[in-house]
């Protein structure tokens, strides 16, 4: 999963949380990287909204980027859920096909770091993003107004050269002229 970012929480709240980003796990001590993956995550689930929630399966969709929350079947020394995330792009590709990657994904990153994930959550995942938006309206947006802006453009030129053509010139207006001797 190259273009997947995913992060599991440290079960004994302690110790560093568990990241793979583009296939590859963070080390502990790898500050910067960690830190940007986490960006990733927190900048979508904070300005993003929600478009699917399901016995705890969460998508969440910001733009072109998605995180998908799946609770694991282990809990924290707490008690509490403790969720795997995936983050990734929609891009224009089949939605089905990319939920069984993330699905995959989520499914072997939890086995990775001693974690199960229910197979009916994972059907879930699937689901969510088969249903997830298309392309963002702000880009379906900028095309249209590419294409009117290059409309505009046409029409003027078109209507310059058709001023131009329609100009008498000099020597016809002498011609067509009563008051000229």
């Amino acid at each position: 999963m190259p273009d997947l970012v995913f992060k599991a929480q440290a079960l004994d709240n302690r110790s560093p949380d568990h990241y793979r980003v583009r296939g590859e796990d963070l080390a502990p001590g790898d500050a910067t990287r960690r830190q940007k993956a986490a960006s990733l995550l927190s900048s979508v689930t904070k300005a993003g909204g929600r478009v699917f929630d399901q016995d705890g399966v969460r998508l969440t969709v910001h733009g072109d980027r998605f995180v998908v929350s799946v609770p694991s079947a282990e809990r924290d020394v707490a008690g509490r859920v403790a969720p795997i995330l995936c983050h990734g792009k929609l891009g224009a590709g089949r939605r089905a096909e990319l939920g069984a990657r993330v699905a995959e994904g989520l499914d072997a990153f939890a086995q990775h770091v001693g974690r199960s994930i229910d197979p009916a959550k994972a059907e879930l995942v699937r689901r969510a993003m088969a249903t997830a938006p298309g392309a963002p309206p702000a880009r379906r947006f900028g095309r249209l107004l590419w294409l009117g802006a290059l409309a505009v453009a046409l029409v003027l030129a078109l209507s310059s050269l058709w001023s131009w053509r329609s100009e008498p010139t000099p020597s016809s207006a002498s011609s067509s002229d009563p008051n000229r001797p």
